[in-house]
């Protein structure tokens, strides 16, 4: 008696064809040819794009950051000189809350 085979899995496509302007986890493992961990590790050191959360389990890219991040232009994003300035005290008025004068 001849064994059956199983039903072949379809081919994985090549190219990405995403009418949206997100890119899938797996879509994003395929264009960079890296692999989920390697992207979880990279984000948490912040040399990755962080991704859009739009599930539980779901996480988007924006496809021109991908894009961006391919040909090598894609920049962490840095706290603007001026913005968070830890010499200032937590109520914004100058006040360090000190008896001096």
């Amino acid at each position: 008696m001849a064994k059956k085979c199983p039903p072949r899995r379809p081919k994985i496509s090549r190219t990405i064809s995403n009418p949206h302007g997100v890119y899938s986890h797996r879509e994003v493992c395929e264009l960079t040819t890296m692999s989920r961990q390697n992207i979880y590790v990279l984000r948490k050191k912040g040399l990755f794009p962080q991704g859009l959360v739009i599930g539980i389990r779901t996480l988007v890219w924006a496809k021109d950051v991908i894009h961006l991040y391919l040909a090598g232009l894609w920049k962490p994003d840095t706290p603007e000189p001026g913005g968070d300035n830890e010499d200032r005290d937590r109520n914004g008025d100058g006040d360090d809350g000190g008896n001096g004068g």
